[in-house]
């Protein structure tokens, strides 16, 4: 299981592999930039979101400020 997918965009080069994810595996999140047309839920990524897991920091960079 997942706790958290990021998908950085719809294009099949990322979002592609979303389908083999699913054959095999439970994501209890899923987090794109908004507007991507992804084939599952998903929340939308903020600017400045931020958080740790398991030691590792992550932060949402995208879009830039004013968009």
């Amino acid at each position: 299981m997942f706790d958290q997918v990021i998908v950085s965009h719809a294009d099949n080069d990322h979002a592609g592999g979303i389908g083999a994810l699913l054959a095999d595996h439970q994501v209890k999140q899923w987090l794109a930039p908004a507007g991507e047309a992804l084939p599952v839920p998903s929340s939308d990524c903020q600017r400045g979101q931020h958080w740790e897991r398991d030691g590792v920091s992550y932060r949402i960079l995208w879009p830039p400020a004013g968009k």
